[in-house]
């Protein structure tokens, strides 16, 4: 179990959410996969809970474009970060604003990724993280990985290293440790730009058993289940169109 109790750190991925359509088969389709259960909201904003612990949310209503899953990174300064996205060569889509737990804002890095930038005030975000049916893992995809890797580090304080120099892979870093990372290889599944451009991990006991469970349940297969350096992952689309990924990690 990994309970977060402490706020999360500037440039941390801390909160996943997404707007569908019809939640129903959304909410059914999560709950089979990773025990989900969702919270009953007058806002049409329902958390998504393990054991009572807030990990995502799916929200009822008219997305923008396709279903996605949307990333958030952490800051203690939604206004200074949204200025500092745009003195690094990024963009603000959307201005910071207060919702309903903290002050909230949609921006772009130079590439074309969208993100979301979170100042929890009475709430934080993910309370549970790397156990199974929690995120785990963010990735964005980009057409410019050292780019990227410059953008993230001049706006979070990150450091971005390339851990396999025979790939354009690039690792996001704080105080040593992984916190995000950065895909440059092109594949179909991945898209480059918009919200899509990132892509949250899940983390399952048994990734091809998943698979299996997502299919029956209205999901679609975007790359097969196959053994990386970080476990054995696989990429899905859930029914209401939204990529997302799930791994087993290796036992420590």
């Amino acid at each position: 179990m990994s309970e977060v109790t402490e706020p999360y750190a500037p440039g941390r991925p801390c909160w996943f959410d997404m707007t569908v359509r019809e939640p129903e088969p959304v909410h059914a389709f999560y709950r089979h996969l990773l025990g989900w259960e969702f919270e009953d909201s007058e806002w049409r904003y329902h958390r998504a809970t393990i054991r009572g612990k807030a990990v995502a949310a799916i929200s009822t209503g008219e997305p923008e474009d396709d279903s996605h899953w949307n990333i958030y990174l952490a800051t203690r300064d939604t206004a200074a970060t949204a200025r500092a996205v745009e003195a690094a060569g990024g963009e603000v889509i959307k201005e910071p604003h207060d919702v309903p737990g903290g002050t909230m804002a949609i921006v772009a890095d130079p590439t074309g990724g969208y993100f979301g930038l979170w100042q929890g005030d009475s709430f934080d975000g993910s309370e549970l993280v790397n156990e199974a049916g929690a995120p785990c893992w963010a990735e964005a995809s980009s057409k410019d990985t050292k780019a990227a890797g410059k953008f993230f580090a001049t706006v979070f304080g990150l450091e971005a290293q390339r851990p396999f120099p025979k790939y354009s892979y690039v690792q996001l870093r704080a105080d040593g440790t992984e916190v995000a990372g950065i895909l440059g290889y092109s594949h179909e599944g991945r898209p480059k730009k918009g919200h899509a451009a990132w892509l949250v991990y899940f983390q399952v006991e048994d990734t091809d058993a998943a698979v299996r469970v997502a299919t029956e349940h209205g999901g679609t297969v975007v790359e097969k289940p196959e053994d990386s350096p970080f476990g054995r992952m696989a990429v899905l689309t859930d029914p209401a169109g939204a990529r997302f990924a799930v791994i087993t990690r290796p036992a420590k």
